[in-house]
């Protein structure tokens, strides 16, 4: 251990070591935040620090269809409680809402077309995506963005929930059905 006493009777050059040390380690702190905030996988994949997956959910105007625009750091999950049932998940990548663009900064996180059965009225995963939506992160959200489309029984009380493919809790994925 190195004692202030100890520092103030040594000699100038070793002052000047441990100045030089102590300067060294405080410009590297920023250096290593910055080289913390993407964790690589072991296929190379870059995975951000934090996981953000974000959704803003359009009025639900026809019965049995629910439509999202979900932008994502990480891959991602859409779960369905509360109904049982068949339930139709289509993504598309790119387009116009209204008058304004969407997704010309995004990627195909997973397949374009999905098709679950619940067996359940429990938390169950009805679409579950390969990679994040963004393709650069800095591009404004709704360039960033995809549009996700859920047909089901207009008759199911269903509610969707989106998070991390990497969240905490562990889920059942609903059995597949064919298109």
């Amino acid at each position: 251990m190195l004692r202030f006493k100890t520092l103030k009777n040594a000699k100038r050059g070793a002052k000047w070591i441990v100045f030089l040390w102590i300067v060294t380690e405080i410009f590297a702190i920023p250096a290593a935040a910055a080289g913390l905030m993407h964790i690589w996988d072991s296929e190379g994949s870059s995975y951000a620090a934090f996981d953000r997956v974000s959704f803003a959910p359009f009025p639900q105007d026809t019965p049995g269809l629910q439509e999202f625009l979900v932008t994502s750091n990480v891959p991602f999950i859409i779960s369905s409680e509360g109904a049982v049932g068949r339930f139709d998940v289509s993504l598309i990548q790119s387009g116009n809402l209204a008058e304004a663009k969407f997704g010309a900064q995004s990627q195909m996180p997973g397949p374009a077309q999905a098709c679950s059965l619940t067996t359940s009225d429990k938390e169950q995963i009805i679409y579950t995506s390969n990679r994040k939506t963004e393709l650069n992160e800095d591009a404004p959200t709704l360039e960033r963005a995809v549009l996700v489309k859920i047909h089901y029984n207009s008759s199911a009380k269903a509610n969707f929930t989106l998070k991390s493919a990497r969240a905490l809790k562990p889920l059942q994925a609903a059995p597949t059905c064919t298109l």
